[in-house]
């Protein structure tokens, strides 16, 4: 009786334990976003690269709207992100261009949005950020084409 009143105890304790477990868990970030099918993936490659041919025509405006659509497709990804960043970069929106630097970096510690983020800060005079950028972007071995030069 004594051993079986103790099983029970136990099975109770468990119980109670994963149920605590579950809902202090709750509140937490977890990227329960569902996979993308290969015909999202496809849309979002399309919009991105149209998004990148416009801007390398100087159509920001509409190479940011490809980037925003792929943005609603899938809030977090890489290229999309890192690309409208460039857009508000050269459009000279800094601040803008920063937060989306660091959107990508949350999401993917991207190097080359390092390297963007470190251009940012240099047009904006924050020099210790932008060092400190630039240091990320070179331990994620992101060439600079200006020591090239």
């Amino acid at each position: 009786l004594f051993i079986f009143g103790m099983a029970f105890i136990t099975m109770i304790v468990v119980f109670v334990y994963s149920m605590v477990n579950s809902f202090s868990n709750a509140g937490e970030a977890t990227d329960d976003s569902p996979a993308l099918t290969d015909v999202e993936s496809a849309m979002i490659d399309t919009l991105v690269d149209e998004g990148i041919a416009a801007y390398h025509q100087q159509r920001y405006d509409q190479a940011k709207g490809f980037f925003d659509k792929a943005l609603t497709i899938d809030n977090k990804n890489k290229f999309a992100l890192y690309n409208r960043a460039l857009v508000f970069y050269t459009q000279q929106d800094y601040a803008r261009s920063i937060s989306e630097c660091y959107r990508c970096i949350d999401y993917h510690d991207y190097g080359y949005a390092y390297y963007l983020l470190g251009d940012n800060y240099l047009s904006v005079g924050n020099y210790d950020s932008a060092i400190y950028a630039l240091e990320q972007a070179y331990q994620k071995d992101v060439p600079d084409p200006q020591l090239a030069v």
